[in-house]
């Protein structure tokens, strides 16, 4: 498996009265001539190399016996080995993910562990599972969703040397309801029963509804001629 390679290759010859000498080779196909030479790997003991990338590879080894008392020499060729590099999987802490208010700070979601570098794609969910998501790259700000329980999770691409991943548990995280704002400029407006409507100077942030009240009669008053509404009413003539 990439990044965890521990092996060796072997190979078993014997002769009398001859010297045995030992050169392996690799190649980029399953056959055992025209292949690249080993430098130092000239033992009956090949140890694989631990950096290979994820992938398949071919190796054979060329045995040359020598004989001592004229120093002729004879070669065989090994069959080919054939070395498979599995690719790795991706393990990864649990995502950070943070709550947030309606319209504040958005938070960023993050993993702690990332050993691919690949690109982490994230999506959230309003229900607990990681399916079906909707990708996070589209909320462009903390205004974007409602607030809320939402669910995150992650999709990893599959790369050269490691397996694709897609999280097996999601993340909670809450969008808080952000507090109601209220701007008001305090006008002295008198008005008689019957004339056109006014506009109130109100600025309202959110959603809510305004309901107006007012249990002071000197604040607020509803004048009818001389008559002033919550006093005795004039007498008619």
């Amino acid at each position: 498996t990439y990044g965890a390679i521990n092996g060796s290759l072997n190979i078993e010859a014997t002769t009398t009265e001859n010297e045995l000498s030992y050169q392996w080779y690799s190649n980029n196909t399953n056959s055992n001539t025209n292949g690249t030479l080993i430098e130092n790997a000239n033992t009956n003991t090949f140890t694989i190399p631990t950096g290979l990338n994820a992938g398949t590879y071919y190796y054979y080894c060329v045995v040359t016996a020598t004989k001592l008392s004229n120093m002729q020499t004879a070669s065989t060729t090994s069959n080919v080995a054939t070395v498979t590099v599995a690719k790795a999987n991706i393990y990864y802490s649990d995502i950070t993910m943070n709550d947030y208010v309606y319209g504040g700070e958005m938070s960023i979601p993050s993993i702690n562990n990332n050993p691919c570098n690949a690109d982490v794609v994230y999506y959230y969910n309003s229900e607990n599972s990681t399916t079906d998501g909707t990708l996070w790259s589209t909320v462009k700000d903390s205004s974007s969703l409602n607030a809320g329980t939402y669910y995150m999770y992650v999709v990893i691409p599959e790369t050269d040397n490691y397996k694709g991943y897609t999280s097996t548990s999601a993340k909670r995280f809450t969008i808080s309801k952000a507090a109601g704002l209220l701007s008001y400029e305090i006008t002295e407006i008198t008005k008689t029963y019957g004339d056109a409507n006014f506009t109130n100077p109100l600025t309202i942030v959110g959603d809510g509804t305004v309901t107006y009240s007012s249990s002071n009669t000197n604040a607020v008053t509803v004048s009818i001629e001389d008559w002033t509404y919550g006093e005795d009413p004039n007498s008619p003539t």
